[in-house]
């Protein structure tokens, strides 16, 4: 019972603005810095050596991720289980791999993911797909411009050269490099799955309870350029992610607020050789692939958790270090302008700026829910390309 007290407690004090406040200001003041650095070292390094970069932009490009990984990692410890075999336990972060994952209803599924990625020590190694609107985001646009993200318009004939382009740079990664794909392009929301559902009946394509129907166009050309690469990524991690059901919804601002959620992932390793080069036998594949989630998801929805064997990577230091340097940092100077600003006669510059963070902080919290949203049903999930 003291324990429950001390955690609703401290629910309590994380929840008060100031907090949240205090993680926003830190993400954008050290976010700034690092894409600052991380341009320059763009314009300097990058044209003298593509492999010097990209191993100095690891540690340019980690400290700001890891603040958001800091959320469900520290600030609200969740849990996160793998189920999976010995085998692919052992090779997790220790190969090139594509990771196949399902949106579902939640806003954190992303966050998950890097949380894994996190912990198997490639958090600033990670690549996804991403719309190109994405990239004018303040600091996550600007660092994904330089981290070599895979940005695509929505327009297949620069989407097609673009992922091969991508994918041929990605196998140059002398360290283990993993990207991150969610094939459904969106959350999932009952008005799409409703979409959903009438365009695999009209289709002829497997009608899914959890899921909606997969794009399929840009996978197939990145199989396709992974093999035409000769390409150093060697399989393929078919991830499906669930929550389990606690005292509030798995969202964003509930892990701000101080709330954690229970995760857990069902992980099947598929050698890249055993993914069909055809195009026709490869559409079918992820189809396949996607219909095979969604009965895991069914079970789990019964059952309340994944079959078979499972295990937690062990939560490391790096992300609290790293939090409570940039954090300590952000807080003196921040004190130091509040004194300048109290003791002059710009003191209302204090409540403005304390107003416009509150509004950065929804703002941050939207770019989840919008990088996740697509007009769904609009276009041909058989040729649609993937959206991360």
């Amino acid at each position: 019972m003291a324990e429950l007290s001390t955690i609703l407690l401290s629910r309590r004090i994380k929840a008060f603005p100031l907090f949240p406040l205090i993680l926003l200001l830190t993400f954008l003041v050290s976010g700034t810095l690092m894409s600052g650095l991380l341009f320059l070292l763009w314009i300097v390094i990058w044209p003298l050596s593509h492999f010097y970069y990209r191993q100095l932009s690891y540690y340019l490009i980690y400290p700001v991720w890891a603040q958001l990984v800091f959320l469900a990692d520290w600030w609200a410890p969740s849990e996160v289980k793998m189920f999976t075999d010995a085998e692919t336990e052992r090779l997790i972060g220790k190969e090139h791999a594509v990771v196949v994952m399902n949106h579902g209803s939640s806003d954190l599924d992303w966050l998950i993911g890097w949380l894994v990625c996190e912990r198997s020590s490639l958090l600033a190694a990670t690549k996804v797909f991403a719309k190109r609107s994405l990239s004018h985001v303040p600091i996550i646009g600007w660092i994904w411009r330089m981290a070599e993200i895979i940005f695509l318009d929505r327009n297949w004939q620069t989407d097609r050269t673009c992922i091969s382009t991508q994918i041929q740079k990605i196998s140059q990664y002398k360290n283990p490099v993993w990207i991150l794909l969610f094939p459904e392009g969106t959350r999932f929301t009952r008005a799409k799955h409703e979409q959903s559902l009438a365009f695999a009946k009209k289709a002829g394509l497997p009608q899914m309870k959890h899921l909606l129907t997969p794009r399929t166009k840009g996978f197939v050309q990145m199989i396709e350029a992974i093999n035409e690469s000769g390409s150093t990524i060697r399989a393929i991690y078919d991830t499906t992610i669930a929550f389990e059901k606690t005292d509030h919804d798995p969202t964003l601002m509930n892990l701000i607020a101080g709330k954690p959620v229970k995760a857990q992932l069902k992980v099947t390793r598929i050698p890249i050789g055993d993914v069909p080069l055809e195009e026709e036998a490869c559409v079918n594949w992820m189809h396949d692939t996607f219909k095979r989630k969604d009965e895991v998801l069914t079970d789990f929805s019964r059952e309340g958790s994944f079959a078979g064997r499972s295990f937690s990577l062990p939560r490391r230091y790096y992300t609290l270090i790293n939090e409570i340097f940039w954090a300590s940092l952000v807080v003196a100077l921040f004190c130091y302008l509040c004194l300048k600003l109290t003791a002059s006669s710009y003191f209302w510059v204090l409540p403005a700026l304390i107003g416009c963070g509150s509004m950065a902080l929804r703002y941050l919290a939207d770019v989840t829910v919008r990088s996740k949203s697509s007009s769904y049903g609009e276009t041909s999930r058989r040729s649609a390309p993937p959206s991360s």
